[in-house]
């Protein structure tokens, strides 16, 4: 398969949730119905179509004003929820760079201090990690979707690329938190050998992809570009 993802995996994305999942929903339900209720109550001789011997009219429920009010504070709760989910929402953005020293220790032979790495910050309420995957490509066009931590190491391991020694790649377990204005190194590579360096040539694309959520346990995802889709060369003096 053709890798012919774009070149920058943009902003993350809220996941939608069911409705009737939302705390919110039913209380909202009641007050929409109790308004309506009482309106008809109050109106029913301008309206041929209602019956007014209708048993239900006899409950003694919320009047017209009173349903209105609960309406009203109904919505209002509702806003100052998503005012403070907006409070409490993760905001994860990454970048890459170079460095002249090796934040996961890496000892590749021949790296002459050469490192990339992509750091993950978290500019927003704390995220906490429910799923990951990986996704690997080389200059074949083979592109390699949701593959777990061991996969994407094999798969390196292939190109003879040995994890904690020539990269280091961050395990996203279930539970793997990133706090408010937190930021970590989620993927490092030496280059400078010129072995290691066609092979570094050779690979498009590593990728995570990850859905976390908030502590109101809203859901996100957002996708990682480890090496961007121009080219490590375009990053690291490759040669």
């Amino acid at each position: 398969m053709s890798d012919q993802r774009p070149e920058h995996p943009g902003p993350q994305k809220k996941l939608a949730r069911r409705v009737w999942r939302n705390a919110l929903f039913y209380p909202v339900a009641l007050a929409l119905v109790l308004v309506l209720f009482a309106f008809f109550k109050v109106n029913l001789s301008l309206y041929a179509w209602l019956d007014p011997d209708w048993r239900w009219w006899r409950l003694q429920l919320l009047d017209f004003p009173e349903a209105l009010t609960f309406l009203v504070a109904v919505l209002t709760l509702f806003y100052a929820r998503k005012q403070f989910e907006f409070g409490l929402m993760p905001l994860l953005n990454y970048r890459i760079q170079q460095s002249s020293e090796s934040e996961h220790n890496l000892q590749a032979q021949g790296s002459c201090g050469k490192y990339m790495r992509t750091t993950l910050k978290n500019v927003g309420g704390v995220a906490v990690v429910t799923e990951c995957s990986y996704s690997f490509g080389t200059n074949l066009g083979v592109v390699s979707n949701r593959l777990s931590y061991t996969g994407l190491v094999e798969a390196l391991g292939q190109k003879g690329l040995v994890v904690s020694k020539d990269f280091d790649i961050t395990f996203f377990s279930v539970g793997w938190a990133l706090g408010a204005n937190d930021e970590r190194v989620i993927f490092e590579v030496s280059y400078g050998d010129p072995q290691k360096n066609k092979v570094l040539k050779s690979i498009t694309s590593i990728d995570i992809h990850l859905t976390f959520r908030s502590l109101l346990n809203e859901h996100y995802t957002k996708s990682i570009y480890c090496i961007p889709r121009r080219g490590i060369e375009a990053l690291a003096e490759v040669q």
